[in-house]
Parts: C-alpha cells; sequence; structure tokens
C-alpha cells in the first residue's frame, strides 16, 4: 500500500515542512502554495489556475531531483492536485500540453537517474497513471500530434506496464491524423513495440508479463487502421519485413512470449503486394530451416500458431504474384516435401502447425505451376499425400486437387499415375476420380 505523506499537511496545518520526505529548500514555496491552495475561500479556482505552471514545475523538479523514492511520494501529492481539480484546466490547451510535454521529459531523461526497480513501479502508479487516465479523456485534436510523441516515450521506458498505457493512448478514436504520421511516425512506433523483443522476462510471472501482450494490441490497431489508411502499410512495410526475418530465422525455444504474439500481428503489417519474389525466396529459405533443423514443441500454442500465421503471409503474398519462378517453386516444393513427413496431427486428433503449413502453401504452389518441369518437384509429395491419407482423410483433398490441376495442363504427367486414380476409383470408390478421368478423355478427343 503506497503512503501518501504530503496529505499529511491537510490534515495538521502546523506539520513541519522540513520532515516532509524529499524536502528540499528550493521547493518550500511550492510546497506553501499547496497549504495555500487548500483553503477554501472563493478564490480557490482563481488561485489554482495562477500558481499551476509552479505545481508544474514542483513535480517535475521533484521526480527528477534524484532517485530517491520518497521524491514521488512527494510529487504525488502536487499530482493528486491536478487530478482532482482537472476540469479547471481540461479546455486549456496550454495547460495540458505543459502536463504532457512534463511526462514526455520524464521519460526521456528518467534512466539518467539510474533508478531502481521499486522507484520506477512507483513513477508509473503514482505519477504518470492517474495523469494518463485524465489526459486520455482529452478529445483536443490539436494535441494528437503531441500524443503520438508522448506514447513513444512510454514505450521507450522500456518497463513491462509501459506498452499498457501506449495501447491507451492510441485507442483513441478518431483522433490521430494517420495519414500525417505515417512517414516518420508509424516506423518509429512499430520499432519501439518491436524493440522489447530483447526485453528480460525471466523473473516475470504469467500474470506480470501480461501487459505485454498491448504490444501486440498496438500492432493490431494498427492493421486495423490500415483497413481505412492503406498508406500505413506502405511505411510499415520494411520494418515488418525486417523483424520478421529475424524473428523467423531465431531457435524456436529462445522466441520468448511477447516475440511470438507480436510476430502473428506483425506480419498483417507486411503490404503483400511489396513482397517480391526475392523476399519470397528469403522467407522461405529461413522456414525451411525451421522445419528442417529443429524439434518444435507441437503442444506449444503461441509458437505453433505464428508458424501458421507465417505460412497464412506466404499464402497470400504467393497470390499477389503474376507468375512463381522455378527457383521458388524448388523452395516451396522442398518445404512441403519436408513437412509432409512430419508430425501432422497430434494425439488429440487436432492439427499440427506443419498440417496447417502445409495445407496453406500447397494451394497457392503445386496448383499453380506453368511448366511440367515445375510440377514434376511436387510429384513426389504428392505421393507421400496419397499414401498419408489413410491416416489424415483432408490430405487426401489436397492430393486430389493437385491432380486435377496437372491433368489438364499435363496430361502427360498424370498418365503416369493412371493406374492409381483408376484403382481409387474402380477399388476404393472415389467417386471424384471420375473428374480426373474424364480429364484424359477430353484431352484424347481434343487432339483427335
Amino acid at each position: 500500500m503506497y503512503f501518501y505523506p504530503i496529505r499529511l499537511f491537510w490534515f495538521f496545518p502546523n506539520f513541519h515542512i522540513e520532515k516532509l520526505p524529499g524536502y528540499s529548500p528550493k521547493i518550500e514555496n511550492q510546497l506553501k502554495i499547496y497549504k495555500s491552495l487548500t483553503e477554501q475561500d472563493g478564490k480557490y479556482e482563481q488561485r489554482f489556475k495562477e500558481n499551476f505552471p509552479k505545481i508544474i514545475e514542483t513535480i517535475h523538479n521533484l521526480v527528477l531531483l534524484n532517485s530517491e523514492i520518497n521524491n514521488i511520494d512527494v510529487a504525488w501529492g502536487f499530482v493528486d492536485l491536478i487530478i482532482q481539480h482537472f476540469s479547471l484546466i481540461a479546455n486549456d490547451i496550454k495547460a495540458i500540453e505543459s502536463i504532457v510535454h512534463m511526462l514526455i521529459d520524464f521519460c526521456q531523461k528518467i534512466f539518467k537517474l539510474n533508478v531502481d526497480e521499486k522507484w520506477m513501479e512507483k513513477f508509473m502508479y503514482l505519477i504518470l497513471r492517474p495523469i494518463a487516465y485524465k489526459l486520455i479523456e482529452i478529445k483536443s485534436k490539436q494535441l494528437a500530434i503531441l500524443y503520438v510523441d508522448l506514447i513513444l516515450s512510454i514505450l521507450n521506458l522500456r518497463v513491462v506496464n509501459a506498452p499498457e498505457w501506449a495501447c491507451r493512448f492510441l485507442n483513441k478514436q478518431e483522433f490521430y491524423p494517420w495519414k500525417d504520421i505515417a512517414s516518420n511516425k508509424i516506423p518509429e512506433l512499430i520499432q519501439s513495440c518491436l524493440q522489447y523483443d530483447t526485453f528480460d522476462i525471466t523473473n516475470l510471472s504469467g500474470n506480470d508479463c501480461v501487459p505485454l501482450k498491448q504490444l501486440a494490441s498496438i500492432l493490431d490497431l494498427l492493421y486495423e487502421r490500415s483497413k481505412t489508411q492503406t498508406i500505413i502499410l506502405k511505411y510499415s512495410h520494411p520494418i515488418a519485413v525486417e523483424y520478421t526475418m529475424k524473428w523467423i530465422n531465431q531457435i524456436p525455444d529462445e522466441l520468448k512470449t511477447q516475440v511470438l504474439s507480436m510476430g502473428s500481428s506483425l506480419l498483417y503489417l507486411i503490404d503483400r503486394s511489396q513482397v517480391d519474389i526475392v523476399s519470397l525466396g528469403k522467407l522461405m529459405d529461413l522456414f525451411n530451416k525451421v522445419v528442417e533443423n529443429y524439434e518444435i514443441d507441437l503442444t506449444n500454442g503461441p509458437l505453433t500458431a505464428y508458424y501458421i500465421s507465417f505460412s497464412c503471409c506466404i499464402s497470400d503474398c504467393l497470390t499477389k504474384q503474376k507468375t512463381i519462378p522455378r527457383m521458388l517453386h524448388q523452395k516451396l516444393s522442398k518445404f512441403c516435401r519436408t513437412t509432409i513427413d512430419l508430425s501432422l496431427i497430434l494425439e488429440t486428433g487436432n492439427n499440427t502447425f506443419p498440417y496447417f503449413a502445409l495445407n496453406n502453401i500447397w494451394y497457392q504452389s503445386g496448383t499453380s505451376t506453368e511448366t511440367i518441369d515445375d510440377a514434376k518437384l511436387y510429384v513426389e509429395c504428392a505421393d507421400v499425400m496419397h499414401k498419408r491419407s489413410e491416416e489424415i482423410e483432408s490430405l487426401y483433398s489436397m492430393w486430389k486437387t493437385f491432380w486435377q490441376s496437372i491433368v489438364m495442363k499435363y496430361p502427360d504427367l498424370a498418365s503416369d499415375h493412371t493406374e492409381q486414380f483408376l484403382n481409387d476409383f474402380i477399388d476404393h470408390k472415389q467417386m471424384s476420380m471420375l473428374m480426373i478421368l474424364q480429364g484424359f478423355e477430353i484431352i484424347f478427343i481434343d487432339k483427335i
């Protein structure tokens, strides 16, 4: 429970100033102001407004005076005065600006004090938190750019509770000029979130880590805004690709919880139309490395969700390509061939990430070939699919779709599997094979 020593002034008029924690001769006059403001008379409102700049100055001096934690208790008393009578300045833009500038200054200078964890916790709870609640209520769009600077400053504190308050500010609706801040502030905002990928959570419990989930919420919010402000994706794309490549290249067990949650959200800030063949090739090289080199815990929900989201992103990007060159087909077919041999279903009956990743990429690669040589790259994987469909029935649909595409484009390649098609049709009553077999008939008639 926090102790608020400044409150003693209200109840004990003869309480000695010199005994207050954090006392300094430089702030004696400001403390006297506080006492005079508690005297209820007709001039109270006027006195508050007149002395508001001195109150701000006092809070500023107390917080940045030194790393003594008791100074925060004293500063809180002045903060509380502002909170209690915030309505008197709520429509005064200059007054609000002075408060925001003060918070920004705190965030930028605190680390020079070499404060400890307890000091920072108290600062967040007694200074930032109560002021933030009031600032979030302000609706004047004149303050929007300044609020963005405050959001960035809060995030750059790199403390566990910072993302929560940054997200609260950013979540103000119909407030921020997204077009105006897209080119410079959006990349900086994303960067400020992503820098938490190295944040140490070793000594934090599960509940303590909850505020870090707001990092993903910030990225999600940017994606939602990009649906109407498409310019956001233009400037989010480079850094989103950069960090996606960084994280997908890390050893799975080393990916922290906040990285996995941010990672899935960050993928949506990749502009699919900006991803070229070279970038896709690099992404597939890294994804191939994941499935080839690591024993992945398939029961790790956040990790598998991230990899599934990654495969969805690859699939989306493939649909934007006019053509897929052989180089990329080689990488895609390699991925499909590797994943088809992995565990595709858990003992609970749920599908694994290799299954979902295979499903996402297969339909945009194996069925999108433009030469028979490219199609041949996927035949071996298709054969394994057919075999494993005995245990995982849904694989049969993937295998069938592949050959339905191939028989129309490359009948000679499909003809090598005619016996397999007939066997499924006759012996296993797979009526869907009729379409493939009719494909041969149509092609044969056309040739005649």
